[in-house]
Formats: structure tokens, sequence, C-alpha cells
């Protein structure tokens, strides 16, 4: 017997060894080993379930044992009645147990697939405090198993629940180590393309213009399976639908089944009512539109674009830089079916979004600075004018030479550095040298001190005409009082009249009422309504 107990423990050993990481391939060996070192007519073992609730045969030595096994044979865990035979009351209370074919316990015989079992002996597989199975082995002779025979089989059966417990660990670090592979593979090519969408990103933040937006968002999609790329770009519009678009710039992938591509010419720039825009019916504002080609109807004006395109399935993402809808980026394959999963699309409209913000900020600059060169010709404009009325009404001179020599004469160099104020030319300084060339600190120094003289001159003319614009704003003022404190029509026109010759100097002024057109008069003709 303990020859048998060595020889099974060891078989245990090097099957645990053998098997590690595969616990259904352990226990199937195990049941043969026992079986065959001890002589056995059946060696069975059972796994309690997660629930805690049967003992579910997992192996077994003989024939009928692996009828059993096929059908998925189990037993109830309980104490006493509530348990399922030996099996079930022995992984309930964690106790081993022998059982013969005589008194209470020649039922547990009743077995069909077992016919000749005489007696039957069942251990615990424990692990800590935890019951994890049971042992089971029955024999053909009576009486066959005794308290020693317990004690021999208990030890291979603790060795059992550690190799088990063993290769489930094993198993699951196995199973864990290969999920973190998985894991890792998915961040390294999250990363991977988080980086290449970033970078796209920045390329088109950096992008000059509309072309080096499209050129940027090209450089990335043409690294995937993408075959197709279209700009979509709606006309400024007010209301809830654009009413014009553009298709702003078009690529496309060679396509080595015919040896070219598309010519962008074809389509680049080609201008369509919204309302009639062929794929009109795949822009969204809301969310990205994936369309096949057996979603077209034949002989229709999308089937020939979609023809002229060439590809198998469209997908277009709206671009919008905040709620303003400004257009919609395409994108195509010519070969895969279901390429445009939301998965997929996902970092497409994420540098679709910023392929927007990017478009419509160029916009906004733009239109700033066509906004702000308006404004600076209508500065430029005004100060003209205001210089040319105060030149005119300037009795002084206005300009002014200084010589430190008695006559420059024939000069070699002459700098000439226009006064300018608000971008209006008013004025200019001349420099006269025999010097060949002025340094970079002398032209630093001349041209801070022109710029400074020009707003002090404009200082200057502002300074000379406040007190004359401010006359004019009070004298207007008391005329209207004069004319407002007069009563009466004829006492109005005559104030009127009296109060213009006197400001403007004048010898004569008429005030007149009439309704009616009229030939001019000789202001010398008097009227009724004349005052002179």
């Amino acid at each position: 017997r303990r020859t048998n107990y060595l020889g099974a423990t060891t078989a245990v050993a090097q099957e645990s060894a053998s098997v590690l990481g595969a616990p259904q391939q352990l226990l199937s060996r195990v049941a043969d080993v026992i079986s065959q070192q001890f002589g056995l007519y059946h060696a069975a073992l059972f796994l309690v379930d997660p629930s805690g609730e049967w003992a579910e045969l997992s192996a077994a030595s003989s024939e009928g044992g692996r009828r059993m096994l096929a059908r998925g044979h189990r037993l109830r865990v309980g104490v006493g009645d509530a348990g399922q035979g030996i099996v079930g009351n022995v992984a309930a209370r964690g106790e081993a147990r022998i059982a013969l074919d005589t008194g209470a316990d020649a039922v547990f015989f009743d077995n069909p697939d077992l016919p000749d079992t005489r007696s039957e002996a069942a251990l615990p597989l424990r692990v800590r405090e935890e019951i994890i199975g049971v042992l089971d082995v029955q024999s053909v002779q009576k009486a066959a198993f005794d308290e020693s025979s317990i004690a021999t089989l208990q030890g291979v059966a603790d060795q059992i629940a550690v190799a088990l417990n063993n290769a489930r660990l094993f198993a699951q670090t196995q199973a864990t180590l290969s999920e973190n592979q998985q894991l890792l593979v998915q961040v390294e090519t999250g990363l991977q393309e988080a980086k290449t969408l970033y970078e796209a990103i920045q390329a088109i933040s950096a992008a000059p213009d509309n072309a080096g937006v499209f050129q940027a968002v090209v450089d990335h999609v043409s690294r995937s399976d993408i075959d197709l790329c279209l700009l979509v770009l709606f006309d400024p519009y007010e209301g809830n639908l654009p009413q014009q678009l553009e298709i702003s710039q078009v690529w496309a992938r060679l396509d080595p089944s015919v040896g070219k591509g598309l010519e962008p010419g074809g389509l680049a720039g080609r201008r369509f009512d919204f309302a009639q825009f062929p794929l009109r019916g795949y822009l969204r504002a809301d969310a990205p539109q994936v369309v096949g080609e057996h979603q077209l109807l034949p002989d229709s004006a999308s089937r020939q674009m979609w023809n002229r395109l060439g590809m198998q399935t469209l997908a277009f993402l709206p671009l919008k830089a905040g709620a303003r809808w400004i257009g919609a980026l395409g994108l195509g394959t010519r070969q895969i079916a279901n390429a445009f999963t939301e998965d997929a699309l996902r970092p497409y409209q994420a540098m679709a979004s910023q392929a927007a913000i990017a478009i419509e900020n160029r916009r906004l600059f733009a239109s700033s600075e066509a906004r702000l060169h308006e404004l600076s010709e209508l500065y430029r404009s005004v100060t003209g004018k205001a210089w040319g009325t105060f030149l005119q009404a300037q009795p002084t001179t206005t300009e002014y030479e200084f010589s430190q020599i008695e006559s420059v004469g024939d000069v070699d160099n002459v700098w000439r550095i226009p006064l300018k104020v608000r971008g209006q030319d008013i004025g200019l300084v001349e420099l006269e040298s025999d010097r060949q060339t002025w340094s970079e600190q002398e032209r630093a120094l001349v041209e801070a001190v022109v710029t400074q003289t020009a707003l002090a001159l404009d200082g200057a003319r502002l300074f000379e005409q406040t007190p004359r614009l401010a006359g004019r704003e009070r004298l207007i003022n008391e005329i209207t009082g004069r004319i407002r404190a007069s009563t009466g029509v004829p006492g109005i026109l005559q104030t009127a009249a009296r109060e213009l010759a006197t400001a403007m100097n004048v010898p004569h002024a008429v005030a007149r009422i009439s309704l009616k057109a009229e030939e001019p008069r000789d202001p010398r003709q008097g009227t009724d309504d004349q005052t002179d």
C-alpha cells in the first residue's frame, strides 16, 4: 500500500508538471494514474461549481464513468439528505467517508453505469480552508477501504488539490498575461494612432490656407486604406441650410487596377446649388453619414457622380466650427465594404473637427483683414482730407530747410523718408550726405524720429483745428438758439437769413418757403418772404 501511495504521488507530481496550465488534462491523467496504481474499479474527480451547489464530474477512469461524464453528471452538495451520494456529503462537510454495500450505504451503489461496485470512498480536495472538489474511488471488493487506506488516499487527494490549484493559477496567470499583452498591443496601437492624429492636427493648425489644411488631412488619411478625400465647403449663409457649395479640393489614390487615379481637376472647383448637389442626401450637420454603392438608384444623378468617383463606400463627416456647419469631409474606399465603422470614423471625425476650426479661423481672419484694410483706407482718406483742408487754411510756411554748411552742392546720397499718419503720406523728410550708406543704427534712429515727428505734426494740426471746430459748434448753437427763440414763421425766416448772412459775412441772404418748383429768382427782386 505504501509502495502504491509513493507511486501514485510520484505519478501525480509528474503529471502536474507535464500538463501545467491545463487543469482538465491534469484531472483526466490523475484519474487514470490512481485507478492503475491502486487497482481500482473506478476513480473519478468532481469539482465544486462556482455557486457551491453542485459537484460536477470532471474526470473518470472507467467506461461507466466516461459515460456519466459525457452526460454532464453532477451531484447536489449538501449534508445528509440534502446532498446526493457520499460525494455530495463529502463536498459539503469536508471530511472523508467510506460506503459499503451493506446497511444504509447500499443505496449509493444503485448505479447502472457502475454495477460492480461493492465499496466506495470519497475524499475532499482541499486548498487551504476551501473544498474545491472530491476524489471518488470505487472497488469491486467488499470492504476494500479502511482507515489506513483512507489516510493514504487523502494524501494523494491533497496533492491533487495542490496540483489542480497550481494548474488553475498558472492558467489564470497565462490568461492574464495574454490579456495584458493584448491590452499592451491595443495601447501601443492607440498611442501610435493618437500620435499620428496629433501630428495631423498640428499640421492642420499650422497650414497657411485651405489647400494646406486639406493637404495635412490627405497626408494623414493616405497612410490608411482610404482611397479618396473630398473637401466640400459651403458659401457663407444665413438661416438653417446653405444655398451654395463648392468641391474645394479632391485627392484620390492611384488605382492599380487601371493604372491611374481620379483626375482632381474633374471635380475640384465645381460649384453646386446645395439642394441640387447629387450627394446632398448624405450631408448632415449632426453626424457622419456612410453610404454604399448598393444604396444608390440606377440612372440617378447620385449614381453618375458615384461612378465618376469609383468608390465602393463613402463617408461624409460634418465640418462644424462651434455650432456653424461649414461643409463636409468626404472619405472613400474602393475595396473595403465595412471600412467606416463608428470606431473607425472616430479619429477621422476628430481630425475633421480640427480642420473645420482651422478653415473657419482662416475665413474669419481673412474677413477681419479685409475689414481692417477698409478701415485703414477710410482713416487714410479722412486724414488726407483733413490735412488738405489744414494746409489750405495754413498761412505760414509748411517747409523748413536746415543746413550745417553754407552750400551743400552736389551730394552723393539723398535719403527721403515719408511722413506718414495712419497710412497717409503728409510730407517728406530729406537727408543729404556725401556718405554712400547709412548704418542700421542710423536708419533705426532716423525712422523713429520721423515717425514721432509725423505724430507730433498731426497732434499739432488737431490742436489748432480744435478751437476752430469748437467755435463753429458754438456759433451753430448760438444761431440755433436765436432761431428757436423767434416766434412765427416770418420771425424764424427773418432770424435765419440775418444770422447766416452775418456768420458767412455775405451782403445778402434769402430764406423762403415754397411748396412748388419755381424758376430761380434774382435775389435782388423783393418778395413778401424776403428779409435783407
